[in-house]
């Protein structure tokens, strides 16, 4: 920000589009081109909520896990064909495969979350690319432990689409005995 008054001693700044929801912390750096620069970080984190963020369109995500590879072969089609034969269990080793599908499809590349809940309550999170395309992306998981596992996905949302969760899937990793 340029042309303050020296006289200022705040300036009101309005996020909207230009930050994702979260926490965030400032730095800043005055220069008023005699004296030597100034910098300091905020004394606390700023947090961006979804209601500061401009208007967007609605979007929709939506989630699949299967154990078949093969149905992932032209992610465009995918989501459509796996509806019926979604994974409900997999022996602990094998891996199962994530699709994503945000809607309507993105102008760009974006990247959504999936979020693997254990049955101890430990999580891990995975990323996954949408593409701009047909607004589908793919990711391979390996669970790390057999028991039941929840699967979230979520996406932040940007300047044209609105953020988005998916149900949360569940799925029983096997023991591999």
């Amino acid at each position: 920000v340029g042309g303050l008054p020296v006289t200022a001693t705040e300036y009101l700044w309005r996020p909207a589009g230009l930050l994702q929801p979260g926490e965030y912390w400032v730095f800043g750096v005055i220069r008023d081109g005699l004296n030597k620069p100034v910098d300091a970080y905020s004394s606390g984190p700023l947090t961006v909520l979804e209601e500061d963020r401009p208007d967007c369109t609605a979007s929709t995500l939506t989630c699949q896990l299967t154990t078949d590879a093969d149905a992932l072969a032209t992610p465009c089609e995918a989501m459509r064909r796996l509806a019926p034969r979604a994974a409900g269990g997999v022996r602990f080793g094998r891996p199962v495969f994530a699709l994503v599908q945000l809607e309507p499809a993105p102008a760009h590349p974006v990247v959504a979350v999936l979020t693997l809940t254990a049955p101890h309550g430990d999580t891990l999170r995975h990323s996954v690319v949408v593409d701009s395309r047909c607004g589908t992306g793919r990711s391979e998981i390996l669970f790390p432990s057999a028991g039941e596992w929840t699967v979230d996905c979520s996406w932040q949302g940007d300047r044209e689409l609105c953020a988005a969760q998916a149900a949360p899937r569940t799925i029983e990793v096997e023991s591999a005995m």
